[in-house]
């Protein structure tokens, strides 16, 4: 029998010392063996001190102008597209998208060996009807010719004079001169292409007569009137400047209920290049406004973000910032009026 029993302790003692340690390390994981800690609140302090030397401002309520913003695309108010009057080969171009050109400058050059021979035939046939008419005139003095044959003869010198004039205007069309002082925008042909009449070859811009052309939502069109002064803002390169309102063009465009104002801009300092998006600024009704300076506001990541003074305490808070002007920034949410933030913010 004892035999027996301490066979069956080999065998199940290991799992017992097993399941005896697994049930102490529960009672242990519990705290049962650790002195309690009674709940309670820990006294915490948000933010961080208010540093000596930190310069803080009083958030006011401030009445501002309202301001619209209608985006629109730089064009120029003079632009030119030379066109081919004749069908023929360009055998040079003498210019490249970005170029000066002045008055009267050759830009291309077209084959002209087909227009110079029909020139030289029709002056060849000019001498001819001109030597005609000549004879034709001293028999009719002479009687020996009728009324008829003169005014034939007539006809046929008038004829060629005017075939010889209309190959030299042809002559002229196979130099492509820039109509004004400006800029090349686009350059649509290569040496050796074959122009076709009215294919475009170039264009050319005045860069000193830049306008805006601003969808401009129709409820805000009887704010403008022609030649009110206008802040525009432009994105590249990054310049605000002013303009005059030029024209308000008088279709309403269905789908967006907008009509383009197009305004001349003023300032010729900074270059600006056709196709640059802008925004105007349309002055409407004043409203009041909580106003914080520029360098007030920071960002984490997506966030926009004030620190504010509570207690001589500096809190995070995050706010909601509208527009930027003069330095000073709009802040739609996260403040009230008396409430003081840093200048600077502790980052």
């Amino acid at each position: 029998m004892k035999e027996r029993f301490r066979s069956i302790l080999r065998i199940i003692w290991k799992p017992l010392l097993g399941l005896t340690g697994l049930a102490i390390l529960i009672i242990w994981t519990t705290g049962a063996f650790t002195e309690r800690v009674e709940p309670g609140v820990v006294k915490h302090t948000p933010g961080f001190a208010l540093p000596e030397d930190a310069e803080t401002v009083t958030v006011e309520l401030r009445s501002l102008p309202r301001r619209v913003g209608a985006v629109g695309t730089v064009v120029s108010d003079n632009t030119v597209q030379l066109n081919a009057r004749i069908s023929a080969h360009v055998t040079d171009v003498l210019v490249s998208a970005g170029e000066e050109v002045s008055r009267a400058q050759v830009l291309v050059r077209l084959d002209d060996r087909d227009v110079r021979a029909q020139r030289d035939a029709a002056r060849a046939g000019l001498r001819r009807a001109e030597t005609e008419y000549e004879r034709i005139k001293k028999l009719h003095t002479a009687q020996a010719a009728t009324e008829q044959q003169l005014i034939a003869a007539e006809s046929a010198f008038h004829s060629a004079a005017s075939q010889v004039e209309q190959a030299e205007a042809l002559l002229t069309h196979t130099k492509i001169r820039a109509p004004m002082d400006g800029l090349v925008t686009d350059r649509h042909v290569e040496t050796g292409t074959l122009a076709h009449p009215g294919q475009t070859l170039l264009s050319v811009y005045d860069p000193s007569l830049m306008r805006l052309d601003a969808a401009v939502p129709v409820r805000l069109v009887d704010y403008l009137t022609i030649d009110d002064i206008v802040e525009v803002e432009l994105e590249r390169p990054a310049a605000h400047m002013q303009g005059r309102v030029h024209r308000v063009v008088g279709e309403i465009d269905a789908r967006s209920r907008t009509q383009t104002v197009q305004i001349m801009l003023e300032s010729n300092d900074t270059p600006v290049l056709p196709g640059t998006f802008g925004r105007v600024w349309i002055p409407a009704t004043e409203r009041d406004a909580y106003v914080v300076p520029e360098t007030a506001i920071y960002r984490v990541g997506q966030l926009e973000m004030v620190q504010v003074v509570e207690d001589g305490r500096v809190i995070r808070r995050l706010v909601k910032a509208g527009e930027v002007r003069d330095g000073a920034v709009e802040v739609l949410s996260g403040l009230q009026e008396g409430e003081e933030v840093l200048v600077q913010p502790v980052k």
